[in-house]
């Protein structure tokens, strides 16, 4: 169900990795990061109100919906907007340094990546009608030897 892979993704998740008594749970005493969504704007254009709200989170929750963050108690987005960096400096910084020359080094690396990439695109180029994949998934399972093939017992 819905609230089972919530669960899963929370309070499972931080029993997994050996958290599950600090983390997972929004419980007195456990550290919280939290990101809140605005419930209204990810019910538009319309959710029917019996419609559970860990289902609507689930299926239509998306980043546009984030209204905050709080990391370990410090608010990191508010109102949709980062609050931890200068976003602007960032943004030209970014410019700037997009803005210059390639170094020849750089250059070299570019040139190397490319013939990289030509190369693989050969070495795999029809690798799909040489190999079965039945009866998995073919683009990540093989059968051909190369991976573990189960039996027919399992």
């Amino acid at each position: 169900s819905v609230r089972e892979v919530f669960k899963m993704a929370t309070e499972t998740n931080a029993r997994l990795i050996g958290y599950g008594s600090e983390l997972g749970r929004l419980e007195p005493g456990r550290k919280a990061d939290m990101v809140l969504f605005n419930y209204e704007l990810m019910c538009r254009p319309y959710t029917e109100p019996s419609v559970d709200p860990i289902e609507t989170l689930m299926y239509r929750g998306s980043s546009q919906h984030i209204h905050s963050v709080i990391v370990n108690g410090k608010v990191v987005v508010a109102g949709g907007r980062i609050r931890t960096v200068d976003e602007h400096d960032i943004c030209a910084r970014l410019a700037m340094a997009a803005s210059r020359r390639i170094s020849t080094a750089e250059k070299e690396k570019a040139q190397m990546t490319e013939a990289l990439i030509n190369h693989l695109v050969h070495y795999y180029r029809g690798w799909t009608e040489r190999i079965s994949a039945r009866p998995y998934h073919l683009l990540n399972s093989r059968t051909d030897g190369y991976l573990y093939e189960p039996s027919e017992t399992h």
